[in-house]
């Protein structure tokens, strides 16, 4: 179920605009890293981690090509990845900058 969200997670950012761009293919297969996003200037990617035994779709982004092509970037935000589509939708648009509304305390 996790990948299927990280996947629907991922498609979101493509709907939205972001385009897939291709960064380091050897460090992302050897670490097993997601694709790489690029939207307006910023580059995003999609992981998971786990907390208190609940699974989380994370959110990493960085402004700077080179940081991102070495796979270094700021975890920015996270959604639990059993969240409503629409959840994660807004969580998408939110992230992407599409929504100025204040998305704090949604994660739970």
């Amino acid at each position: 179920m996790l990948e299927r969200r990280l996947e629907f997670t991922e498609e979101k950012m493509l709907h939205y605009g972001a385009c897939e761009v291709r960064t380091n293919e050897k460090n992302r297969k050897l670490l097993g890293w997601r694709k790489t996003f690029r939207y307006q200037k910023n580059y995003f990617r999609i992981s998971s981690a786990e907390f208190d035994e609940k699974a989380y779709i994370v959110f990493s982004s960085i402004d700077d090509r080179t940081y991102a092509d070495v796979g270094l970037m700021e975890d920015i935000d996270a959604v639990l990845s059993d969240a409503s589509d629409e959840m994660i939708d807004r969580k998408v648009r939110y992230v992407l900058g599409l929504d100025a509304g204040n998305m704090q305390g949604d994660t739970v």
